[in-house]
């Protein structure tokens, strides 16, 4: 809430406990708390899934990805 107005842009990226730069929602981080914080603050910026080579395997795990993100939003 405090920082909803200076908030321009999100990168998402996840991470676990053995190795940081994950798919969103591959990891521990609680993107549904965190979208939806997001959601309530009225955010309307960019966001850009953050991907690294080695964090996938296949490229339908990009699709997959993008998908069970707007699965979370409801959108």
């Amino acid at each position: 809430e405090i920082l909803k107005d200076s908030v321009k842009h999100l990168h998402l990226s996840d991470n676990n406990r053995y190795k940081d730069c994950l798919l969103p929602l591959g990891g521990t981080f609680d993107f549904k708390g965190f979208l939806n914080c997001a959601k309530l603050n009225e955010y309307s910026g960019d966001a850009v899934i953050e991907v690294y080579r080695n964090a996938y395997e296949d490229y339908s795990q990009l699709s997959i990805c993008l998908q069970n993100l707007k699965n979370t939003l409801d959108i």
